[in-house]
């Protein structure tokens, strides 16, 4: 059976758009940011309060954990392609994480 590594899917996910997110913020400054709670707070503040949160609670087995991953995913997907175009994708783009088991 193939099984979505849910937990690692979504920290590394989260993690690329913080990366890209501080390097595109050291290259242009926050204005350049399109989200205005990042943009009014800044990435750390906005980001690693859902990084701590998710590595906290997140449950492999849940099913409703892998939809929240699968989404949460989806909308990483479109915020790193912003920073694909923009050279600041610093630590590669959101992946979906499997497993394998007999």
């Amino acid at each position: 059976m193939i099984t979505l590594l849910v937990c690692l899917t979504m920290l590394q996910s989260v993690g690329v758009d913080l990366a890209a997110t501080e390097t595109m913020v050291g290259r242009y400054g926050l204005a350049a940011e399109g989200n205005p709670i990042v943009r009014a707070l800044g990435p750390e503040v906005t980001v690693f309060p859902v990084l701590l949160a998710t590595a906290g609670t997140c449950r492999q087995d849940d099913p409703g954990w892998t939809t929240a991953a699968v989404v949460l995913w989806v909308a990483e997907v479109f915020a790193v392609d912003t920073h694909v175009r923009a050279g600041t994708a610093s630590a590669g783009v959101p992946l979906l994480f499997f497993t394998w088991s007999p």
